[in-house]
């Protein structure tokens, strides 16, 4: 039973998350990254947009910021692996989709992950170069339809200001006004548009952006981090970003740097 994030670049950006037998928290997240997954074995209830049952072969494709969950059916037989990459490396955003693969795809798939994690000898460009050259057919899939991804226009420069001053203890009027409405329709548009409400997706960016200072700054503490990207203190950090990523911010830290 475990969850085990590995850092595949040696500039972060990108990690892979492997995942076998553990019930993380159902909780609605996004990630600033675009997610590549796979399902080894088992299947999950997965919500992105919409609830479906997904099974062992499937592929998951996620832009960058796309809320969403997922959880196995039967924890004792339950595998996955996805992959967090930059969204710089992409020309665009890929749309949000759920792929059945074959057996020999899965493999295939898997033993590029297992490439882009351990080799030594791939320069980072060469990395890179692989990841676009082999997932340009799912990124770019027609036969998919995308999930609706209609965000209402009042709320854009809101979210961006969020996502830019997230270290700071934001309040609900101010967010509202920015919006351009009343506190309480603001609250109820932002949730019907991003299934969260704008207290948890504040948290959600600072669980993002705390991923990469325990990735890049390693002089700073934990309590260091914690207050850098708003948390009260180093015991709500731990807590919350447990609760979004399955491990503390210290097992975080030490898996994607023991490379």
């Amino acid at each position: 039973m475990s969850i085990q994030y590995i850092q595949a670049t040696s500039n972060g950006s990108t990690i892979l998350k492997k995942c076998s037998n553990v019930l993380q928290t159902a909780r609605l997240q996004f990630h600033d990254r675009v997610s590549i997954g796979i399902i080894e074995e088992g299947s999950c209830i997965a919500h992105v947009d919409q609830t479906e049952t997904l099974c062992k072969n499937t592929l998951i494709v996620m832009p960058t910021n796309y809320v969403h969950w997922c959880q196995p059916l039967n924890v004792f037989k339950w595998r996955y692996q996805m992959l967090f990459i930059e969204k710089k490396i992409f020309l665009r955003q890929p749309c949000p989709q759920t792929v059945k693969l074959t057996n020999l795809q899965t493999k295939k798939i898997l033993q590029l992950f297992k490439i882009i994690t351990k080799s030594h000898e791939l320069s980072e460009k060469e990395k890179v170069d692989l990841l676009k050259s082999e997932f340009s057919t799912f990124l770019q899939n027609p036969q998919v339809p995308p999930f609706s991804t209609q965000i209402d226009s009042r709320l854009t420069k809101t979210v961006s200001y969020m996502s830019e001053n997230y270290q700071f203890p934001l309040k609900i009027n101010e967010l509202a006004d920015l919006s351009g409405i009343s506190k309480y329709h603001f609250i109820r548009l932002f949730k019907s548009n991003y299934h969260l409400s704008p207290a948890k997706y504040l948290v959600n960016c600072r669980v993002n952006n705390a991923q990469k200072d325990l990735i890049q700054k390693n002089n700073s503490s934990m309590a260091e981090i914690a207050y850098q990207n708003g948390f009260y203190d180093e015991s709500h950090f731990d807590r919350l970003f447990k609760q979004y990523t399955g491990v503390s911010p210290k097992k975080f830290k030490l898996q994607v740097t023991s490379r």
